[in-house]
C-alpha cells in the first residue's frame, strides 16, 4: 500500500503497481541464471506436470469408480474412501521427502540445483505413472512417490530464490513464480474433458522430462564453474 497520503489508491493504481512488481521481478530474475533457470523450471513444471497432478481426484472418481481396494486393515470402497487414500498418500510422500530433505539431505546436499532437476525428472516419472497404473493398489503407491519427488525440488528451489535474490526483491522473485505456476490449469483443466484424462498425466509427465534433464545440464555446468572459481 502507498503511504504517502496523496498516492493513487484507486484499484487501478494497484493493478498498475502489481503489475510493475512483476515486470520488476521478470527482469531481475531474467538477468541471473541460476534464478532464471529455476523459476522458469518451476513455471514450466507447475504448467505441465503440476496442473494435471491437480486432477487427481478426477482421474480417481473417473478411472476407479466400481473398483474396490481391501488392504486389510481399510477396505477402499466408496469415492470418498478412494479421494481420501488420494491425499493422504500424497501427504505421506510429501512428509516422508521433508524429512529427508530436512536430516540427511539437508548434510549431503552442496548442488541445489541438482536436486531440483532430480526432483523435477522424478515428478514427471511419477506423473506418467498415476497414468498408466494398472491398478488403484500401484496407483496410491506412484502417488506417495509423487509426494516424495515435490518435497526433493520444492526445498532446494526455495532455497536458490532466497539465496540467490537481494532482500528486497525476494517478494518480487517468488510473486513471478506463483504466477507463472498457476497458467497450467488454465489449460489442462478443460483438455481433460477432451481427451481421457489418464492421456492428460502421460503427456503432462513425458513433457517433464525434458525440464529436469536441462536443469541437469545447468547443475553441472554450475559445479564446473564453481570448482573452476575455487581453483
Amino acid at each position: 500500500q502507498p503511504t504517502d497520503d496523496n498516492a493513487d489508491r484507486s484499484p487501478f493504481a494497484g493493478i498498475r503497481r502489481v503489475l510493475a512488481d512483476l515486470k520488476a521481478g521478470l527482469v531481475y530474475t531474467w538477468n541471473r541464471p541460476n534464478l532464471r533457470n529455476v523459476v522458469l523450471g518451476d513455471a514450466l513444471t507447475c504448467f505441465i506436470a503440476v496442473a494435471p497432478l491437480n486432477l487427481t481426484l478426477l482421474l480417481m472418481t473417473r478411472e476407479y469408480e466400481g473398483i474396490d481396494l481391501n488392504l486389510g486393515f481399510v477396505n477402499l470402497t466408496t469415492a470418498s474412501d478412494k479421494l481420501a487414500a488420494n491425499e493422504l498418500g500424497l501427504s505421506i510422500g510429501m512428509l516422508l521427502g521433508g524429512a529427508f530433505m530436512s536430516t540427511i539431505g539437508a548434510k549431503v546436499i552442496r548442488n541445489h540445483m541438482f536436486m531440483v532437476a532430480l526432483g523435477i525428472t522424478l515428478v514427471g516419472v511419477t506423473t506418467v505413472g498415476l497414468g498408466i497404473a494398472p491398478n488403484l493398489l500401484v496407483y496410491l503407491l506412484i502417488d506417495m512417490a509423487c509426494g516424495v519427488s515435490s518435497a526433493i525440488c520444492v526445498g532446494p528451489m526455495r532455497t536458490i530464490m532466497q539465496t540467490d535474490s537481494d532482500e528486497r526483491m525476494v517478494g518480487r522473485v517468488f510473486g513471478l513464480d506463483t504466477t507463472l505456476s498457476t497458467l497450467g490449469m488454465l489449460i489442462f483443466a478443460p483438455l481433460a474433458d477432451v481427451i481421457p484424462i489418464s492421456l492428460v498425466f502421460v503427456i503432462g509427465g513425458v513433457l517433464t522430462l525434458p525440464i529436469g534433464i536441462y536443469l541437469f545440464g545447468q547443475a553441472r555446468a554450475a559445479a564446473r564453474q564453481s570448482a573452476a572459481h575455487t581453483a
